[in-house]
């Protein structure tokens, strides 16, 4: 889903979550790396952390800059777009590790829950109902 095309940053074993360098620690001054998203199809960034200098370290994704503890959580990132993050010569932060899931597996995500909660409404439904049927209200 994702690769380190150059610079310090770190991709997990399943290439399916991206990390500032030396995260969970500090990254260091003048910090430079770029991510690709190699997935197939867009992916939806989800932020497990994200803590960057406010006024002068970025993660730039799809043209829109990232900092502070503002991650881009939700934002949905096509395939072969590179994701960059810059720091200056200053100020540092813990940094961020960001995970993406597949639109297909959201997708599927979605519809089993949907599945799941009608499953759970009717079982309630039907314990409800018996109750019901002799008036009371």
């Amino acid at each position: 889903m994702f690769a380190v095309q150059w610079g310090s940053c770190t991709v997990d074993s399943t290439a399916t979550c991206f990390r500032s360098p030396n995260y969970p620690d500090d990254y260091d001054n003048y910090a430079a790396c770029t991510i690709t998203v190699t997935a197939h199809q867009a992916v939806v960034l989800s932020a497990v952390a994200f803590s960057t200098e406010p006024c002068c370290d970025f993660l730039t994704v799809a043209g829109m800059q990232y900092s502070d503890t503002s991650p881009p959580d939700g934002v949905q990132v096509a395939a072969g777009t590179p994701i960059t993050f810059t720091s200056d010569g200053s100020v540092t932060g813990s940094g961020f590790e960001i995970c993406g899931v597949s639109l297909d597996e959201r997708k599927g995500g979605v519809r089993a829950r949907r599945a799941f909660i009608r499953l759970e409404q009717t079982a309630f439904g039907r314990e409800q109902g018996a109750g019901l049927e002799g008036g009371a209200v």
